[in-house]
């Protein structure tokens, strides 16, 4: 953001071009300060968080009638709280007053059972007890070491490879710093007002948060979207729910899985439970409610352009794993019917097992009072509770492409 030399400058001409390029300059910082350096269409197939980038005459009058220009310049940063902690984190990281960095050495591979130098360090890392010249891998260290290797899509041995010391140990600093920078303009996509009341899904850790008067009033362990089939990021409102829904299986799933398996045979696939017909000449098949229905027995709407939404699932022994990215892009949701009850709301009278009760054979449909913003986001690095950074695995490779977007390290 080139601002000019005003001290140096002499004629009327010259510090009129000055002053516009300086305007120029100011113009874009804004933008980017509000709206992210980068267009979020750039690295993400499917997302819509809206346009709320500020206009020119916006961001001049705001800054025109500021008693401060800077203060005035940094409200057109996101005024997310998650946005504002990594801006703490950031700022730690890079004065050195972060938490030391401490690296477990290379070696040979570790094995369950088996007596190393490494091992207290390890169990330091990994947030365990135990005594500092107890050298042996024990059952503790192995079931930590296995969630870390889970979370990093790294089959799970107990084996302390390269790879799963690498999972352990974390990026540097300075990839962190960088991790965090491309986490904060990925904020900067995200709508102004999210909403006091709100569901965040946040994909890379696989769970979602009602979000109720600044509180987290409800978590829920979510599946999302292979790296094939990657669940769309955007913005919406949540408004209603069906109780027993049908499943309208996909073209692409009818097409890709489902004929194939059949091996073409439409009548195997009636005989097997679905419902077939032709509309306008092309083969619509649908799942009637039932226990089987890949549904489950709930979803929750809020119509968008990319057909997704949240919803039960017959599949439930997969919410056991720690890398929960098995979807063709919907979002399943664990125990649902709790999720139900918190999303309906305190004094709706709609309590979980009263929504269990209109489980059947027929679709039921519950509106909301009004509509809840959902936001469906993307983030690999945020800070905790505990003011603590979490790094997540960058699942479908957008943290990677922003980093290298905006000039960074990969």
């Amino acid at each position: 953001y080139p601002a000019p030399d005003f001290a140096s400058l002499t004629g009327a001409e010259a510090l009129v071009d000055a002053d516009i390029k300086l305007t120029n300059s100011l113009l874009i910082f804004a933008r980017h300060l509000a709206a992210g350096r980068i267009a979020p269409a750039r690295v993400v197939a499917e997302v819509d968080y809206g346009n709320h980038t500020p206009e020119p005459a916006d961001i001049l009058k705001k800054i025109s009638e500021a008693r401060d220009a800077g203060a005035a310049l940094d409200g057109f940063n996101p005024p997310h709280q998650g946005f504002r902690a990594l801006k703490e984190k950031l700022a730690e990281l890079r004065r050195g007053s972060a938490q030391p960095d401490h690296r477990i050495a290379d070696g040979a591979v570790i094995k369950p059972g088996a007596k190393d130098a490494r091992v207290p360090a390890l169990r330091e890392k990994l947030g365990l007890a135990g005594k500092p010249d107890d050298l042996s891998y024990d059952k503790a260290l192995l079931n930590a070491v296995k969630k870390v290797q889970e979370r990093a899509d790294i089959k799970p041995t107990g084996l302390i490879d390269a790879k799963t010391l690498a999972a352990i140990n974390g990026p540097t600093p300075a990839q962190t710093i960088e991790r965090i920078a491309a986490n904060m303009e990925r904020w900067r996509w995200l709508p102004r007002d999210l909403g006091e009341e709100r569901v965040e899904v946040n994909i890379p850790d696989f769970e979602l948060a009602l979000v109720r008067n600044g509180e987290v009033a409800h978590r829920a362990r979510v599946i999302v979207g292979k790296e094939t089939t990657p669940t769309p990021i955007f913005s919406n409102a949540l408004q209603y729910l069906i109780v027993n829904p049908y499943w309208n299986v996909p073209p692409s799933i009818l097409n890709k899985e489902m004929l194939p398996k059949a091996n073409g045979d439409v009548a195997a696939i009636a005989a097997s439970g679905f419902n077939v017909s032709y509309r306008g000449g092309k083969l619509v098949v649908r799942q009637p409610p039932g226990e089987r229905n890949a549904l489950g027995r709930i979803k929750f709407m809020f119509p968008n352009d990319f057909s997704v939404y949240l919803h039960d699932t017959p599949s439930r022994n997969l919410f056991a794993a720690s890398h929960r990215a098995f979807s063709h892009g919907c979002m399943r949701v664990d125990a649902p019917f709790a999720f139900a009850e918190a999303v309906l709301g305190p004094g709706s009278g709609w309590s979980e097992s009263r929504v269990r009760r209109l489980i059947g054979g027929s679709e039921r449909y519950i509106n909301l009072a009004k509509p809840l913003p959902i936001h469906i986001e993307y983030f690999t690095a945020y800070v905790d509770e505990g003011g603590r950074i979490v790094l997540r695995p960058d699942l479908y490779g957008y943290s990677a492409r922003v980093r290298k977007a905006l000039g960074l390290g990969a």
